[in-house]
């Protein structure tokens, strides 16, 4: 995500999320799924497939997001998707 940051023009065409899944542990939970991303950056296309976690926590009631982590896909042989 890192050349996101970096770019100068980024458009979002489409978020698709499956996979997700919560669970809570008392005042925390977790998050986990799978994302696809398609967009523009500069004007140039691109694509990819992500999981992510994100974690919550609950302060006076309120559920709080206190990490996120994604991490790239690589279509490879065996996970053709």
């Amino acid at each position: 995500m890192r050349e996101f940051a970096e770019a100068s023009a980024v458009v979002f065409v489409s978020i698709t999320s499956a996979e997700r899944v919560v669970s809570v542990y008392g005042d925390a939970a977790v998050l986990t799924g799978r994302t696809t991303i398609v967009g523009r950056r500069d004007d140039r296309p691109f694509d990819g497939t992500y999981r992510y976690t994100h974690v919550f926590v609950r302060r006076d009631g309120q559920w709080q997001a206190v990490s996120a982590h994604m991490s790239r896909l690589v279509v490879g042989p065996l996970n053709r998707k």
